[in-house]
């Protein structure tokens, strides 16, 4: 999605009110976090509904203006810290990378296998990137509401509170069909 531009964000061609208001929502959201290249924006909805197409609008930007980003789906980024682990490769260089990388994009977030040691790296990961909110820029993109009751998982839980901190923007409806 390295071709996906802010002047190519309309929101969809939508006629329903609440759907319009996301759709302005997400827009002053991605535009707040392209300006400010600070803090914790978190977009959740339905599969479909924008949620990576916004966080690679605000990568592709940044990166417009020579501002390091990184972006790829959390199931991805365990996936490779453990290859480097099972290859007894050095995986302090990538970790460091994610810890201290000016924009983070972290797409499905909350879709990973919860094993003692993916839960802890998803501590740390969050919590790092949460403390360093005033000068880092760092972007989730998930299907669950972390506005919602806190789970009883406990990762979860403290990653949903983390959300919380930040901004939150639900997209609804499917924009397949609208974004290429």
């Amino acid at each position: 999605m390295l071709h996906v531009r802010l002047s190519e964000w309309s929101g969809g061609n939508w006629t329903d009110k609440t759907r319009i208001q996301q759709r302005w929502q997400a827009r002053q959201a991605i535009d707040g976090a392209i300006k400010e290249r600070r803090g914790l924006y978190t977009f959740f909805g339905d599969f479909g509904s924008g949620k990576t197409h916004a966080l690679a609008v605000v990568c592709n930007e940044l990166r417009e203006q020579l501002i390091e980003t990184f972006y790829a789906p959390m199931p991805s980024i365990l996936a490779h810290l453990r290859s480097l682990y099972a290859t007894k490769q050095d995986s302090s260089t990538f970790w460091d990378r994610l810890l201290d990388i000016p924009v983070l994009a972290i797409d499905e977030v909350t879709r990973i296998n919860t094993t003692d040691w993916a839960r802890e790296m998803l501590f740390v990961l969050v919590d790092t990137r949460y403390r360093r909110r005033e000068s880092h820029l760092t972007l989730f993109a998930t299907n669950d509401d972390p506005r919602q009751s806190l789970p009883t998982s406990e990762t979860f839980g403290y990653l949903f509170s983390r959300m919380r901190q930040g901004k939150v923007i639900e997209l609804r409806g499917d924009m397949r069909e609208v974004v290429t």
